[in-house]
């Protein structure tokens, strides 16, 4: 998990693009949600993340989640980082 000090310290440019995997269920405003385990990347910060997840295997929609927690996160390390 993303603890607070982390959150804090790094300017948001660096967290743009950031891997992350969702620690928990949660549901976007519009009742999309976004089962535990799921993937995306950091396109925003700002009370919290905005997330953009994954394209769908089958349709290709790729959803926004905003406002996720960062103690909801995980980070995903990328081969050759």
């Amino acid at each position: 998990m993303i603890d607070r000090r982390k959150y804090d310290r790094i300017p948001e440019r660096d967290w743009i693009g950031t891997r992350v995997k969702l620690e928990r269920e949660v549901a976007t405003r519009a009742g999309v949600v976004y089962p535990k385990g799921s993937t995306g990347r950091i396109v925003h910060k700002f009370k919290g993340f905005e997330i953009e997840g994954d394209p769908c295997k089958c349709c290709g929609v790729a959803l926004r989640i905003t406002k996720v927690n960062p103690f909801d996160l995980t980070l995903i390390e990328e081969d050759g980082q």
